[in-house]
C-alpha cells in the first residue's frame, strides 16, 4: 500500500511539472432573455478561426451555463495553463434555440517561464577560522 501512495504521489509530481497558472476571463453579460451560455474557446494561434460546431472545434474549451438573466455568469478561469507559451481566448454567446453568437473580441496571455528547480552547487573549501576561547 505504501508503495502504491509513493507511485501516485509521484506521478502526480511530475504530471504538475508542466503546470504553470490559472488564467481568468471576464467579459461583458449578454442581457437577451433566451440567453442560456458562452462557449469559451483558447487557441495556441492569433484569430483562431471557429470550424463548424463545438462538436468538431480543436479549439474548444468550455461551456459556461447561465440562468435566466443571471450577469454573474460572463467569467470562466481556465485552470493549469501551461508554461512559457502564449494562449488566446474568444467567448461566444449561445441562446435557447442552440444558436451561437459572433466571436467576441480576442484576448492573450504569454504564460510564466517554468520555474528554476535545479539546486545551487554544493558548498566547497569549509574550514574553521577561528576559535574564540
Amino acid at each position: 500500500m505504501k508503495r502504491l501512495f509513493i507511485a501516485i504521489f509521484l506521478i502526480l509530481s511530475f504530471a504538475c511539472i508542466s503546470i504553470a497558472e490559472d488564467v481568468e476571463l471576464a467579459w461583458d453579460a449578454n442581457s437577451e432573455s433566451d440567453l442560456i451560455g458562452y462557449n469559451v474557446y483558447r487557441s495556441t494561434t492569433p484569430d483562431g478561426q471557429l470550424i463548424g460546431n463545438v462538436e468538431e472545434n480543436p479549439f474548444f474549451l468550455d461551456y459556461v451555463l447561465c440562468y435566466m438573466n443571471d450577469s454573474t455568469c460572463a467569467g470562466y478561469v481556465d485552470l493549469n495553463v501551461p508554461y512559457d507559451t502564449t494562449f488566446y481566448w474568444i467567448v461566444t454567446a449561445i441562446d435557447s434555440s442552440g444558436n451561437e453568437s459572433d466571436k467576441s473580441n480576442e484576448v492573450s496571455y504569454h504564460t510564466a517561464s517554468e520555474p528554476d528547480t535545479t539546486p545551487p552547487g554544493d558548498p566547497t573549501g569549509c574550514y574553521i577560522k577561528a576559535v574564540v576561547p
